[in-house]
Formats: structure tokens, C-alpha cells, sequence
């Protein structure tokens, strides 16, 4: 609800917006006072061309550019509802279009605790491979899109910062 989340931020001392945009759009249309504002843009440091896997920017160098990277991928704990949501629309309404157009691509989800649900939605037959729990975030770095599919929550700050 809009008006819970303003009030939350105008009792705050202070809060961190995503972009320029956010930002100003919490000034100017919502009366939040400019000193109430951090910017806290989600930006990596382009990496070393050989940096390692476990190592800070890691798929940011040439070795893993957009030639290296293929399909897509999602991320997301299953113990939180919308990410739940996420895949199974994805699943069910998106992925569906996409393999339409690119029948080849493959779709991998990663997270901790997949429901029976989500785990049901497991079909390599359509490029479709619930991969569970990953050690890491580097397993992004080998794909060319992530997908960030979520409908309610705030979890998409998170999904940009993934896929950036």
C-alpha cells in the first residue's frame, strides 16, 4: 500500500532509493525531504579479465562476455512467496512465449528450498530445469538473461542487482 510505505519513509531518518528517478519522484511528487534520500545505485566495478569464480565481479571480464553466456536464468529463495509466484508464471505464461520464439533455449532456476510445486515445474523436454539450491551467485555468469518475473514483493531491487 502506497500510503503505508510513505509513511514508513517519512518517520525514517533515512532511506536508500534505487535511481535518480526514485528519487526524485519521492521529492517531488511525494513531499520527502532531499536530506531523507540516499542514492544507492547497484553498480559493479568491471572486473579483471581474469577474475575467478568466488571472486569479487566475477563475470564481468571478457572471458565471460555476452558471446561466452547463453539461455536464461532466475534466482530466488522459496521460502518467500513471491519468488514462488514468480516461477510458476513464468512457467506457466512466459517461458511458453519465449521457447515459441527460441525453441533451443534453456531455462535454469536456482534457490534454496524449492516447494513440491515448484519442483513439479522441472521439464528439461521444454528447457525448463529446476536446479535447486546454488553455492553461489557465479552461476549467473554463465547466462545471457536473467529474468526477474516477480508480480508482488519488493524483491525486484534484488533481481537487478543479480542480473546486473
Amino acid at each position: 500500500d502506497l500510503l503505508r510505505e510513505l509513511a514508513a519513509v517519512h518517520r525514517s531518518d533515512l532511506t536508500l532509493v534505487c535511481s535518480p528517478v526514485e528519487q526524485q519522484l519521492l521529492a517531488a511528487s511525494y513531499g520527502i525531504p532531499s536530506h531523507k534520500l540516499a542514492l544507492a545505485s547497484f553498480f559493479c566495478a568491471e572486473a579483471a579479465p581474469d577474475a575467478q569464480p568466488g571472486e569479487r565481479g566475477f563475470g564481468y571480464g571478457r572471458a565471460n562476455g555476452f558471446d561466452a553466456r547463453a539461455d536464461f536464468v532466475t534466482v530466488g529463495g522459496f521460502k518467500h512467496p513471491p519468488n514462488v509466484d514468480a516461477v510458476r508464471w513464468l512457467a506457466s505464461d512466459i517461458w511458453p512465449r519465449i521457447r515459441a520464439r527460441m525453441p533451443q533455449a534453456q531455462l535454469r532456476i536456482y534457490g534454496a528450498y524449492p516447494t513440491a510445486a515448484v519442483q513439479r515445474l522441472h521439464s528439461p523436454d521444454t528447457g525448463l530445469h529446476v536446479c535447486g539450491y546454488a553455492p553461489s551467485l557465479d552461476v549467473l555468469a554463465a547466462s545471457r538473461v536473467l529474468l526477474a518475473p516477480l508480480r508482488y514483493g519488493a524483491g525486484i531491487k534484488g533481481k537487478v542487482v543479480d542480473a546486473w
